[in-house]
């Protein structure tokens, strides 16, 4: 019997190319994992960040598959706002996990699902997940919005 390879999905909302931040980690881990062996599935959204800007030929996509260094890519529709303040980041949250869920359930049934977060409520989804899947769930917070709201 042949060994079975690991599946493990891994979620940011922030992923390569995005360039700082919370994409560093969620890239970096995903290309470490995939050297290693792994079946990687990475469910994320289009690309934003730093700039707050989509390319242009994402900004009426709902959903679009990747294979990046052998690791698969998902990516879902995401609100990326013109003006950013608690309404609109809140809004942007709903709008990754309702297709983030979606790009979960296309991908079936992982053995582990990573988290990186924020948002916060990521880890929620993955809770859920984690048991319709009933699978091994991982959340690395990363940054916590809570300080952030309290700064602004």
């Amino acid at each position: 019997m042949k060994n079975k390879k690991l599946k493990i999905v891994i979620s940011s909302l922030y992923f390569q190319p995005d360039h700082s931040g919370i994409a560093l980690y969620s890239t970096d881990f995903a290309k470490f994992m995939a050297e290693k062996g792994y079946d990687i599935n990475v469910v994320t959204g289009f690309p934003f960040y730093p700039s707050w800007e989509k390319k242009e030929e994402d900004k009426k996509r709902f959903f679009r598959s990747d294979i990046w260094k052998g690791i698969k890519i998902f990516r879902g529709y995401i609100y990326v706002p013109q003006k950013v303040n608690t309404l609109s980041r809140i809004i942007q949250e709903i709008s990754f996990l309702v297709f983030g869920f979606f790009n979960f359930l296309r991908i079936g049934k992982p053995d582990v699902i990573v988290v990186f977060t924020t948002p916060i409520s990521l880890g929620f989804l993955g809770a859920i997940l984690k048991k319709i899947f009933r699978t091994k769930l991982i959340i690395n917070v990363q940054d916590l919005q809570l300080e952030a709201a309290k700064s602004l």
